[in-house]
């Protein structure tokens, strides 16, 4: 077996994962040849000191971390305090009901002229219309309203 072949070999002879075969091979070279003796020794005592390694106690949890992130980010996106769009909605509402209202009584006058709304006993009623106004002529509500009883 060669040097090249025996350094691939390496790391699975120190985890004992070649068969016998190949264990003696290597195992038979690493005798003969110097080089590859040292870097066997060489990650032996990387084996070694990584396996002695002790863990440090982490205080950062990145769970709770993350849960408190998401907490923010809810409380960011939805307000709290809705009072303001609220009275704001109410206001918009009312201003269109006020709206409204008044467009109505523009279109619609109310005349509380005594005399516009009571009629003579004795006069016809097809003497109050307008006879400016003729039906082969486009009129308007209004107009259409003074014509009707």
């Amino acid at each position: 077996m060669n040097c090249n072949a025996v350094q691939n070999l390496l790391s699975a002879y120190i985890d004992c994962e070649l068969d016998c075969d190949q264990k003696r091979e290597v195992r038979k070279h690493l005798f003969n040849c110097a080089e590859c003796s040292f870097e066997y020794e060489q990650m032996l005592l990387l084996k070694e000191c990584m396996f002695n390694i002790q863990q440090e106690e982490l205080s950062f949890d990145p769970l709770a971390a993350l849960n408190q992130r998401l907490q923010e980010e809810k409380r960011s996106l939805i307000p709290q305090n809705n009072n303001l769009l609220w009275s704001f909605r109410t206001l918009l509402a009312a201003a269109c009901l006020i709206l409204f209202f008044l467009s109505t009584l523009m279109m619609f006058p109310v005349n509380h002229d005594s005399s516009t709304v009571a009629h003579d006993n004795n006069s016809n009623q097809y003497d109050t219309y307008d006879q400016n106004l003729s039906l082969d002529q486009g009129f308007n509500v209004y107009q259409a309203s003074l014509i009707l009883p």
